[in-house]
């Protein structure tokens, strides 16, 4: 009898995507809506100094923020989703005194939606020589209520106590 239940389910599902219309798998995604690449922004702020609170130190700590983006794109060119990481930290020179670091999704068009971080990773930090972020968002084409297509792009951010910083991405 459950098992009845579960099919007539399905059946009923599967009978509604077809009486709405539209794709029903990948496969028939439009042309328009289809991912096809990602394209790719870096934006780093310039250094800025902070004078250390413990004056009997004389250390200068310089602070910075960089962020990526990584964009989702169609066959056109035209943006479909949009993922960011944003690292923002301060250093002496011989260690980070300060990082904080996060991800979001904007700009997703129609059909495309943010199903938020898939996973992440993060070493280093306050402390240590060098602070590394890595997160990967998840994005699902969603038609009748089911993802029929997904994508996972990542973002990897390395940011120095010399202010170094080092970008990449994927999915």
């Amino acid at each position: 009898m459950r098992g009845a239940r579960q099919l007539g389910i399905l059946a009923v599902v599967t009978f509604s995507a077809a009486l709405l219309g539209g794709p029903a798998s990948a496969d028939e995604i439009p042309e328009e809506s289809a991912l096809v690449g990602i394209e790719t922004e870096s934006i780093t702020s310039k250094e800025t100094t902070v004078d250390s609170p413990d004056t009997s130190v004389p250390v200068v700590n310089k602070c910075k923020t960089t962020t990526r983006v990584g964009k989702g794109v169609n066959v056109y060119g035209n943006t479909l989703f949009k993922f960011h990481q944003k690292v923002s930290w301060c250093y002496n020179g011989k260690k980070i005194t300060s990082v904080s670091s996060k991800a979001w999704a904007d700009s997703t068009a129609l059909l495309w939606t943010y199903k938020g971080i898939e996973s992440e990773e993060i070493s280093g930090g306050k402390g240590k020589t060098s602070y590394t972020a890595w997160r990967q968002g998840r994005f699902c084409y969603v038609t009748h209520l089911s993802c029929i297509k997904e994508s996972l792009p990542w973002i990897e951010q390395k940011v120095t106590a010399t202010g170094g910083v080092t970008n990449s991405n994927g999915w």
